[in-house]
């Protein structure tokens, strides 16, 4: 049994808060928004492909993480998800929106890269598998690059 004090979702599951709910609960412990928490519901809202207005509450939520690298490592991971998502649900036509998204995930993790702590590769390994993911799935290019199949001859 949950306590009744227990917050639900729009489809009633229990512990699940809204990005603007994390938010406003870190506000109103008067602590700075902690990444680790507000960005679960953006990686959530990336990663199902959620519509636009969705996706963009999100990144304004990783836009007030204090950190400049707080903000470009999880903005990267929730433009890297939505791309994949996309690839998994979407027609051959949406292969090159895939590309940018996938190649501004790897712009922000550069940045990240950039303002990382010692020790912490974690924007470096999220660089390297958006490059595995464009070397395994070479159909999904940029604008106007066509990619075709090698010919096979007898």
């Amino acid at each position: 049994m949950l306590p009744p004090d227990t917050r639900r979702d729009e489809n009633d599951n229990p512990g699940i808060l809204r990005s603007e709910e994390y938010g406003a609960r870190c506000a109103v412990a008067q602590r700075p928004l902690r990444p680790d928490f507000a960005a679960r519901p953006v990686v959530a809202s990336a990663a199902r492909g959620l519509p636009p207005g969705v996706f963009a509450t999100a990144l304004a939520t990783v836009a007030r993480f204090p950190s400049g690298y707080d903000r470009a490592y999880y903005a990267g991971i929730a433009w890297e998800r939505r791309a994949k998502a996309r690839y998994r649900g979407s027609s051959h036509g949406a292969h090159d929106r895939v590309y940018e998204w996938i190649a501004g995930a790897m712009e922000l993790f550069e940045e990240a890269e950039r303002l990382r702590g010692t020790g912490n590769d974690d924007a470096i390994l999220r660089w390297n598998a958006c490059v595995r993911f464009l070397g395994v799935h070479k159909e999904v290019a940029p604008r106007g690059v066509e990619v075709t199949d090698p010919i096979v001859s007898e």
